[in-house]
């Protein structure tokens, strides 16, 4: 039987600059902080399994570089997306097809990501319960930003404007 990677190794590896685009990550449940502070990561991971992760908090959290497609993740376990892309300047994915309705915790999950423009209003947030700066200083148009704040506001009576962009 193959030993499993575990999130630290894969950190090392990433330390290292190592190749981690063809990993084996399915077993793993937490995610988080994973590539943290890593301000040059850019690896094409978007072949990783990350269907079993429930923790995706800080994942790309200070990685100013990253801007890979990552939108055929299976995120639909997910809990925790805190601060995910907390301070990824370049990162411009669209990520609208993400199945996001067991979430809870949406806080700052795209803070500080200065190119970001996209819709995500088609994602069902009624789980979630925090909300706080979810898209505080990203590039999100005003009209983006109104149709998405009217479509959750629906889903959820916890989502305020000020919550979503204060």
């Amino acid at each position: 039987m193959d030993k499993k990677i575990t999130k630290e190794e894969i950190r090392r590896m990433v330390e290292r600059e190592e190749d981690i685009t063809y990993l084996d990550v399915s077993h793993i449940e937490d995610f988080s902080h994973i590539f943290a502070g890593c301000a040059h990561f850019n690896q094409n991971i978007n072949r990783w399994n990350v269907s079993n992760g429930k923790d995706f908090s800080f994942m790309f959290s200070g990685c100013q570089n990253f801007n890979q497609d990552i939108s055929r993740w299976n995120v639909s376990n997910g809990k925790n997306f805190s601060f995910m892309f907390d301070g990824c300047k370049n990162f411009n994915q669209d990520l609208s097809n993400w199945d996001v309705s067991k979430g809870e915790n949406f806080n700052y999950m795209f803070y500080m990501c200065t190119n970001f423009n996209h819709d995500f209003s088609n994602w069902n947030v009624s789980n979630g319960e925090h909300f706080n700066g979810m898209f505080k200083d990203t590039s999100t148009s005003k009209e983006v930003r109104k149709q998405l704040y009217l479509k959750w506001k629906l889903l959820n009576p916890e989502i305020t404007w000020e919550k979503l962009y204060g």
